[in-house]
């Protein structure tokens, strides 16, 4: 029946076939293969790609239809690239639309309204009343404003995990009033009182915590490793890796069933299967622990897409590795996306967790700058160009890392936590290790 309507030219019907085979079947490979057909007939290049990477993952290795896959996914990336491309649309001089004359309102001369909204309206409040009038739209509805509304939906109030890389984007044509629908969108599609379950099968279902609860299963890969499964800090998805021998490894980012969104599958190398996940408190990032090239590796992967109103408006879910140690424990900074690393048993470092864009905006940047050009060009013209089906490469080397604390002799510290600190901006680590006498007791050392 998809292919039918495809062929008719109903490429929203065929998705929709596509998906009702998907649901009823979460191993049908040619589900997602239609998929990726029907979503590049609607102009949609990233969901395309999140459908052919399921595929990707799902299709036995040597068959013929391997190629047509490739050949789609060349066909999302010059899609991709024709949408960046686009024209960037000018944005609204606020100058220019300052109220004037006699015909303004004595709602809008009054001099305390302004202030008095903006302490009492949420961010959506703002946006309607911008599109009432022009003072509040000069005044109220600003984008500084809005990153104010975005940052107390952000874990202590802190601006430093808002996404600020997806305004740099070229043909994204982003606002600050963007980075606040995103947060609201993972707000409204959270779950809560609600229990993820790895089962026997290795499948995934969330379950309520009350006698006689219904069970859901998430319509996506089984042969989840079970101790990997983990919620987001919000709670909007489940994040887990899956190992499957005739398939490979994939990371999995699945959204609530009720929602009505597709999950995220994500086919990792050959060998690297991530057993140790953890989101970080804004939910747009996933520290993944896992082997690859025979050595315990620390990456980094982008989840903004889960949380972004609109999937081709944010970059595809992508790895990057950030460092190597063994072993190796750590936490997230409850301020800002910042690792708090404990390698080797004797050291403790602080690493910035930059995902894959944020790398590359600051290359550009880098390289702009030797060429005696202004920061701020770099950022209207910088077009995101992400291999969209590469989930790691093989540089583990690590950026902005400083050691903070180095302990010697026999000191084997685990699972070091950085907390919120009352009289510490940045918050404190605390880090078990063994106790001087070498009796068996531990000691909490508290780092500032």
């Amino acid at each position: 029946r998809g292919v039918a309507r495809l062929q008719l030219g109903d490429a929203a019907g065929a998705l929709d076939a596509a998906r009702a085979a998907a649901v009823a079947d979460p191993a049908y490979v040619k589900a997602y293969f239609r998929q990726t057909k029907a979503l590049l007939a609607l102009d949609r290049p990233h969901a395309a790609v999140n459908a052919a990477r399921q595929c990707l993952f799902l299709q036995p290795l040597g068959k013929a239809s391997a190629k047509a896959l490739d050949v789609l996914m060349a066909e999302a990336q010059e899609l991709a690239r024709r949408h960046r491309a686009a024209p960037t649309v000018p944005r609204l001089d606020r100058a220019s639309l300052a109220p004037r004359g006699s015909h303004v309102s004595q709602l809008e001369v009054a001099v305390e309204v302004p202030g008095l909204v903006a302490r009492f309206c949420t961010g959506l409040e703002l946006a309607r009343l911008g599109r009432c009038s022009r003072r509040f739209f000069v005044e109220l509805a600003t984008d500084e404003a809005f990153l104010e509304c975005a940052a107390q939906l952000c874990p202590g109030g802190s601006r430093d995990w808002l996404r600020m890389d997806h305004l740099s984007v070229a043909g994204w044509r982003l606002t600050p009033g963007w980075l606040y629908a995103s947060r609201m969108f993972a707000a409204r599609h959270s779950a809560k009182n609600r229990i993820a379950v790895c089962r026997t099968d290795k499948s995934v279902r969330i379950c309520e915590p009350v006698p006689g609860g219904r069970s859901t299963a998430l319509c996506a890969p089984g042969g989840c490793i079970a101790f990997s499964l983990c919620w987001s800090a919000c709670g909007d998805f489940v994040a887990y890796s899956v190992n499957r021998s005739t398939f490979g490894s994939a990371l999995v980012l699945a959204p609530m069933p009720e929602s009505g969104l597709d999950p995220f599958v994500t086919p990792l190398r050959a060998l690297m299967a991530p057993y140790y996940l953890c989101p970080s408190p804004c939910g747009t990032r996933l520290a993944l622990l896992g082997p690859l090239q025979h050595r315990q590796v620390l990456f980094i992967a982008d989840t903004s897409q889960v949380s972004s109103p609109c999937r081709e408006r944010a970059p595809p879910v992508s790895l990057r590795a950030l460092g190597a140690a063994a072993p190796l424990y750590f936490d997230w900074a409850p301020h800002t996306p910042d690792l708090l690393l404990a390698a080797y048993g004797r050291r403790l470092s602080r690493a910035r967790a930059e995902v894959q864009l944020e790398v590359q905006l600051e290359e550009a940047m880098e390289a702009q700058e030797g060429e005696d050009s202004s920061r701020e060009t770099v950022r209207e013209d910088f077009a995101l160009d992400p291999i969209l089906c590469e989930p790691a490469s093989d540089d583990t080397g690590s950026r902005r890392e400083s050691s903070h604390s180095v302990l010697h002799g026999r000191v084997q510290f685990r699972a070091p936590q950085w907390i919120p600190w009352p009289d510490s901006v940045h918050g404190r680590w605390i880090a078990p290790r063994d106790h001087e006498a070498g009796d068996g007791r531990v000691s909490l050392c508290l780092v500032n």
